[in-house]
């Protein structure tokens, strides 16, 4: 997938700095499992399985980035294994509430840490949530290393504003990059003359991000994102699978050892997740399949305006 008019800003420090963060998870979480299972060592086994699962569908994508190392991440996967429609619908999911549930949830934790250390209410505590989003998206709009700089600069607070930072600042070149295919509405594809930066991607994901944080509870936002996100990790590493299978001619510069088990392992974990969340928060999940399910008909729609368009320049 192109990267279009994007320059490459990133170098290895500043790409290690975005990855290598502490999400506000890590504080809040843990509580939670806590209540649920009456142990420490129960806890511990929990954090050491998950991790490991992890691991192996980080492994799947490694693998299936070093064939396709473009911009556009998840989105060029599932193009390239199941069509523009489930790429689409991945792009939707993280804009609808993946990635700007994410962006949300992180805001509000940000805002429950500061009323930790200021004497803050609930309302300026929500008003701190939606500043601190729209001015990490204000940075990123001014440029890429403006963005890096404040992830460079990982305090519990901090170590959410990370975060916070790296998904406002990367997320939106996924959904420039598939406009940039002709699968996202085109004005996702329009770049900043000044800033060389997806201005309407940015300004959309951080207005909508900031009605979910100002909406919802941290833990609302934490299951709902959790749901979303995971249908469409285990859809990737599922997309890993078949291109290992119908396309094994691929140079790759990474190979997932002891396929295809562990990778199976994981898509077996991802159904599980959505199968209990179904069962123990079914409003949660009914939210996130209506609004993917919305997804559908917009890609439909967007597909019949970009095939009339040529018609019409023709005609006129």
């Amino acid at each position: 997938m192109p990267v279009g008019g994007l320059r490459k800003g990133l170098n290895l420090f500043d790409a290690v700095a975005i990855v290598t963060i502490i999400g506000s998870g890590i504080f809040l979480i843990p509580s939670a499992i806590a209540v649920q299972l009456h142990s420490l060592a129960a806890v511990l086994l929990v954090w050491v399985v998950v991790g490991i699962l992890t691991l192996f569908g980080a492994m799947s994508l490694a693998e299936i980035g070093s064939i396709f190392p473009g911009t556009g991440g998840l989105c060029t996967y599932r193009w390239q294994a199941s069509g523009p429609l489930l790429a689409f619908l991945y792009a939707w999911a993280l804009l609808v509430m993946t990635h700007s549930g994410s962006i949300a949830a992180l805001g509000v934790a940000f805002g429950l840490y500061a009323g930790q250390v200021l004497p803050l209410t609930m309302i300026e505590m929500k008003l701190l949530t939606i500043l601190s989003i729209v001015a990490l998206t204000t940075i990123s709009c001014i440029g890429i290393r403006s963005g890096k700089l404040v992830q460079d600069i990982v305090v519990i607070l901090i170590s959410v504003l990370g975060p916070l930072n790296d998904m406002i600042l990367t997320d939106p070149r996924v959904y420039y990059a598939m406009a940039c295919e002709g699968v996202f509405p085109r004005a996702f594809g329009r770049l900043s003359n000044r800033h060389n930066t997806p201005i309407v991607a940015l300004a959309v994901q951080g207005v909508w991000a900031a009605t979910l944080a100002a909406l919802g509870s941290y833990q609302q936002l934490f299951t709902d994102v959790i749901f979303t996100a995971w249908t469409f990790y285990g859809l990737a590493v599922a997309a890993f699978l078949v291109l290992r299978r119908t396309q094994p001619q691929l140079e790759r510069l990474f190979s997932v050892p002891g396929y295809p088990w562990l990778s199976l392992l994981f898509c077996a974990t991802a159904a599980g997740v959505i199968f209990s969340t179904m069962v123990e928060r079914p409003g949660g999940a009914s939210v996130g399949l209506g609004l993917l399910a919305i997804g559908v008909p917009v890609y439909f729609l967007g597909k019949a305006s970009r095939q009339a368009s040529p018609r019409e320049r023709t005609s006129a």
